[in-house]
């Protein structure tokens, strides 16, 4: 008996942990017991411009010498901390000044810096002089190539100068440059034209008399333009897909098909795929529900990829709903929302809803501002959260600016889960940690007019 009470105190602990954990981690519900349907939509919203942050360089181009310094001047409004980078570090070292920079010149040749707010960026150039006589240099025309499978080829747009001392580029016209990829699986190149084959990045590298440039290049299997697209990406995107926005869209009077939960471990009817907004928005998406469905945009999000993006005017309706912005679940240690701009509005108020995700199991979300406005004359904080429930994702530089009483997680108890958010909640800013954005110190300041 002696030997048998021991094994019998050690099962019963394993099975209260057991429980415990099981507990824990199950979907967080609203105690009504509704399923997760996916119900029709409309959409009669009127159209709505919401700025995020217009970044403005001083000039397009500039021009220092080796050895010596130029200082660029840059606006961002509103209010927000840039972070400089450069494609070169070799030709150019930065040294931050607030949202200025100063840049060292410390070889010839030609870089881009990139300075960036939130979801937005600016790009200049930077040509740095030989301190004496005179030097060949390429360059290629744009930073990034984009080509849609199954679209036109795209032409590469490189080009050999003379850079003097003076700083001033002459063109060699008709110079033989010479052509490679990184990846030939993905793009074939022949005589300067890149045409896809398969989704995916690489490199191309162009080279004139021992003088190379590169640039980056993303083949995606669709750019997306309209409605009807979006739709179509939204419903049958395959995993590690590359979707690109090619221009705004807008679904005013256009039904939108709300995502509900598809809450199970599998990813059938989830998002699986990488979208890259290029800094475009999807305007007035109405998300209707029946009594006790979930709503998203998303719905599920299964290691997927989804950045550089905007939704404006995105409006919730319908009673006793389980609502969500973006998605009711974020899953899969690769699934990634970043530089997203959310401007969400919920008609009623809901049972339960998340202002960016329901249910974050896995992934991270990071550079995300948020508006949302829900009911004030009966909002509660146990209605809506930020994050309605944390069980093991990455929450991080989070800003969101609310209309009634919103806490930020609800569920936290993921002993791998991280939050580093700031809101404003009736224009009084409370803080959940130490808070950076971007690497900067200072909180972004939304115009409260906008």
């Amino acid at each position: 008996m002696k030997k048998i009470l021991p094994l019998i105190i050690t099962l019963i602990a394993v099975i209260l942990i057991a429980s415990f954990c099981f507990v824990c981690f199950q979907i967080p519900g609203d105690g009504s017991g509704e399923s997760g349907s996916e119900p029709t939509t409309e959409s009669t919203q009127d159209s709505s411009e919401n700025s995020i942050y217009n970044i403005s360089i001083g000039k397009a181009e500039y021009t220092v010498k080796e050895d010596e310094t130029v200082v660029i001047t840059a606006t961002v409004s509103p209010s927000g901390s840039l972070q400089w980078t450069a494609n070169d570090t070799s030709i150019v070292g930065l040294v931050a000044d607030g949202n200025n920079v100063k840049v060292l010149g410390k070889k010839a040749g030609v870089a881009i810096l990139t300075a960036t707010c939130g979801q937005d960026t600016a790009t200049c150039k930077v040509t740095v002089s030989p301190s004496n006589g005179e030097i060949v240099v390429v360059e290629s025309g744009v930073a990034e190539y984009d080509v849609e499978l199954n679209g036109d080829s795209v032409e590469l747009d490189f080009g050999v100068f003379v850079l003097s001392s003076d700083g001033s580029k002459t063109q060699i016209e008709n110079s033989k440059i010479d052509y490679s990829i990184s990846n030939d699986k993905l793009v074939s190149l022949e005589n300067g034209v890149l045409t896809g084959k398969k989704h995916g990045t690489l490199k191309v590298t162009a080279t004139y008399s021992g003088v190379n440039a590169t640039a980056s290049v993303t083949v995606y299997d669709k750019f997306i333009s309209n409605a009807s697209e979006w739709q179509t990406m939204i419903n049958t995107a395959k995993m590690g897909e590359y979707y690109m926005l090619d221009e705004d869209i807008d679904f005013s009077g256009v039904s939108y098909t709300s995502r509900g939960a598809d809450t199970s471990s599998g990813s059938t009817g989830a998002f699986r795929a990488t979208l890259n907004g290029k800094n475009h928005s999807v305007k007035n998406i109405s998300l209707n529900s029946q009594t006790g469905a979930y709503v998203s945009i998303f719905g599920k999000i299964y290691n997927g990829k989804i950045n550089n993006i905007s939704f404006e005017n995105v409006v919730v309706s319908g009673s006793n709903l389980s609502g969500a912005g973006l998605a009711v679940t974020l899953d899969g240690r690769s699934a990634i929302i970043k530089n997203v701009y959310l401007d969400l509005r919920f008609t009623s108020v809901p049972a339960s809803a998340g202002v960016l995700i329901y249910n974050c199991y896995a992934g991270k979300v990071e550079g995300v501002i948020a508006k949302v406005e829900t009911p004030s004359n009966n909002a509660s904080v146990d209605n809506v959260k930020i994050v309605r429930s944390l069980t093991g994702a990455t929450v991080k530089g989070v800003y969101v600016l609310a209309q009634g009483n919103i806490e930020s997680v609800g569920g936290f108890v993921g002993y791998n889960s991280k939050i580093d958010m700031a809101w404003d909640v009736n224009e009084e800013r409370v803080l959940d940690s130490s808070w950076t954005y971007f690497g900067g110190t200072q909180l972004p300041i939304l115009n409260k007019n906008d």
